[in-house]
């Protein structure tokens, strides 16, 4: 072989060696879209006297969101879009001797969740992926914000009772609650596993705690109780924290 033709593929050979890696270098990215589920953190219920008819009734919520990621070898860039249905909820139980004079046999026991605050936010995260192993799984670890958006809203739910000898029915129950409009930031940081697809997309699974810094509660409300010989009022307050588990799948939008 002529030296030049042997240069001319030393050359051919280093350009395509470098294409490669060129090819190898760039980003991948997805098109991530993430449903799930979670359990407030941040609420409690307050009263001033020591009859505490009130207790929390945590229910799961219920969360859904689209994003778009960037993949650049170990770490992963996202962000989108999300909304969350945050629920409250209260349970107790009232006797029969507590109420005034009635046809009834039994006292009142109830539990009452509430589904109509709707919280939509802008999540941005920065993620650390494993190598894949032989299964083709990767673990990660994410660490972000979100910048959330709270609408004014009310919600109010009452139960009434019918003591003997009276023509009209008595509020046992009331209950009003509301939020505020405001924007607050939440931290949120979670880890979980990836299966890559034989495509390239990516089934992943998740846990992720969200912690709210909120000026006033997400959700307030007032509560009253009214008994035979005394009135029972409290505050039920909420800041949007919790922990929850998701599953996505993230669409490569560039097959290779």
């Amino acid at each position: 072989m002529k030296k030049n033709n042997i240069v001319l593929l030393l050359l051919l050979i280093s350009f395509t060696k470098i294409r490669a890696q060129e090819s190898s270098d760039k980003p991948n990215s997805y098109i991530n879209f993430n449903i799930g589920s979670f359990i407030n953190l941040g609420s409690s219920i307050n009263s001033l006297q020591t009859n505490k008819i009130f207790e929390e009734f945590n229910t799961p919520g219920v969360q859904a969101g689209l994003s778009y990621e960037v993949e650049k070898k170990h770490l992963l860039f996202s962000g989108g879009i999300s909304l969350r249905i945050v629920p409250y909820g209260y349970k107790g139980t009232i006797q029969l001797k507590d109420l005034q004079p009635n046809n009834e046999r039994f006292g009142y026991f109830f539990a009452n969740s509430r589904y109509v605050y709707f919280l939509p936010s802008l999540p941005f995260k920065i993620t650390y992926q494993t190598n894949p192993n032989l299964a083709n799984q990767r673990f990660w670890f994410s660490a972000g914000v979100e910048l959330n958006f709270s609408n004014t809203k009310e919600d109010n739910y009452s139960v009434s009772y019918n003591p003997t000898n009276s023509n009209q029915p008595t509020n046992l129950l009331i209950f009003n609650s509301a939020s505020q409009k405001q924007t607050f930031l939440a931290l949120n940081i979670g880890t979980g596993i990836t299966k890559i697809q034989k495509n390239g997309d990516q089934l992943r699974f998740g846990l992720n705690f969200n912690g709210s810094y909120v000026a006033t509660a997400l959700i307030k409300g007032d509560y009253i109780v009214n008994l035979k010989d005394e009135t029972i009022t409290g505050t039920y307050l909420s800041n949007g924290s919790y922990l929850g588990v998701t599953i996505a799948y993230a669409y490569k939008t560039k097959k290779d």
